[in-house]
């Protein structure tokens, strides 16, 4: 369980749920409130739900009674359904006819109002100078958790499998990350989670702000432990859709395609590619072995592109080259920042591309004399650097070269090179 999680969300519930609350004060309340003090006598908990469908607006019992009175009806009516008993509360709640989801919120303002209340009463109220810690704080901190634990005991017998809204919304979230898994199994991967979460707490406690090298191994290894006992609440095919979502090599899928529209059969054939790439080159390995060839990588890279492009066809396949290119997103953010024309980022592109043809050509040009290809040289690293201050300014081009215009210092490298020949 994540106590940190926890504890953040009182303000989040307290503030959240006067969102219902407000919807009880218009419905159930008025309605409560009216047929105790306006046609007498206590009311039941049976009869709040007619009384809470009874029209308000032009139909409110209460139209003409000032703020005072209005504000002793509500008090009085829900004074009738609260109780500082959370079963008493649900039980009123639910015989009322509210909806579980605004049951689910006003018990869990609730539960965790009495777990402030409680820390409150276990903390040290008294003034002490600033300078001086308070002794009573690290024993808080167990006792917060004690607290915790039997907040979250309470709201799951009170609301049952949907205790928490966030449950909910954890199914959702591990969904997105696993596929479309049976209820069982999502409650499952959630223990699982929550147990981990513990352990990792545990040793970043025990840690404190000095974390030793056996520290980071242990957390390492409680990663690699969640994963492992997570994948084996999975089917095989449920473990290839948490593949397709969730690894490593879909991660680094999803953020090359940005902006790139693929459907869902083109991701799928480019996830089996990268994969088989990324398996064979041990990618998720920083420190590759000796027995790794680059020059063997280099032409698996290549022909991982070419399948990519036949994938994506041109249009789609350049627009997938400019996303992953760092100079092209260095460009487009120093056009953006100093409010030059968009176009021009493309213009930088495409200057790129020509330099770079331009230097493979002299180079294999063997009808060049010495002399022509190094005034050739010169020439082109004079125009490159020309066109960049029109493109970018001489501001904005200064700190494209500094920041991802690494091939500027290859034509000029280029050009000095030749000079020197």
């Amino acid at each position: 369980m994540d106590f940190r999680a926890m504890r953040g969300t009182i303000e989040e519930v307290q503030t959240r749920s006067f969102l219902p609350i407000s919807i009880l004060v218009n419905l159930l309340l008025l309605g409560l409130a009216s047929w105790a003090l306006l046609r007498g006598g206590p009311v039941s908990p049976s009869k709040a739900k007619v009384l809470a469908e009874a029209p308000v607006g032009d139909g409110d019992p209460l139209a003409g009674t000032d703020e005072a009175g209005r504000a002793r009806v509500l008090a009085a009516a829900w004074a009738a359904v609260y109780s500082d008993n959370a079963d008493t509360f649900a039980a009123r709640l639910r015989q009322a006819g509210v909806s579980e989801r605004q049951v689910r919120w006003l018990l869990t303002a609730q539960v965790y109002e009495q777990v402030e209340q409680a820390r409150l009463r276990q903390g040290s109220t008294g003034e002490r100078p600033f300078w001086e810690r308070n002794q009573s704080e690290e024993a808080l901190g167990e006792h917060e958790r004690e607290l915790f634990v039997k907040a979250d005991t309470d709201l799951k017998r009170l609301l049952g499998k949907g205790h928490e809204e966030t449950a909910e919304s954890f199914a959702q979230t591990l969904r997105s990350e696993y596929g479309n898994l049976p209820d069982e199994k999502v409650e499952r991967i959630r223990r699982i989670t929550e147990d981990y979460d513990e352990l990792r707490r545990q040793v970043t406690e025990a840690a404190g702000e000095v974390v030793f090298p056996e520290d980071r191994r242990r957390l390492e290894l409680l990663e690699k432990e969640q994963k492992s006992d997570t994948l084996a609440v999975l089917s095989p095919e449920e473990r290839e859709e948490y593949e397709l979502r969730s690894s490593d090599t879909a991660g680094r899928l999803r953020s090359g395609i940005t902006g790139v529209a693929v459907s869902e059969a083109e991701y799928r054939r480019l996830f089996q590619l990268q994969r088989t790439f990324d398996e064979k080159w041990n990618v998720d390995d920083l420190n590759p072995g000796p027995e790794e060839n680059p020059e063997l990588r280099d032409v698996a890279q290549k022909q991982l592109d070419a399948e990519y492009r036949r994938i994506m066809g041109e249009e789609r396949y350049a627009a997938y080259e400019r996303a992953n290119d760092y100079a092209y997103k260095v460009a487009g953010q120093i056009v953006t920042r100093l409010k030059l024309p968009e176009a021009n980022v493309e213009a930088v592109y495409r200057l790129r591309q020509l330099a770079e043809r331009r230097i493979q050509e002299l180079q294999e040009n063997q009808n060049l004399s010495d002399q022509d290809r190094k005034l050739a040289a010169r020439q082109l690293h004079k125009d490159v650097s020309a066109q960049l201050d029109h493109y970018l300014s001489e501001k904005g081009s200064e700190v494209y070269r500094e920041n991802g215009g690494y091939w500027v210092g290859e034509v000029e490298a280029f050009a000095s090179d030749k000079d020197k020949g």
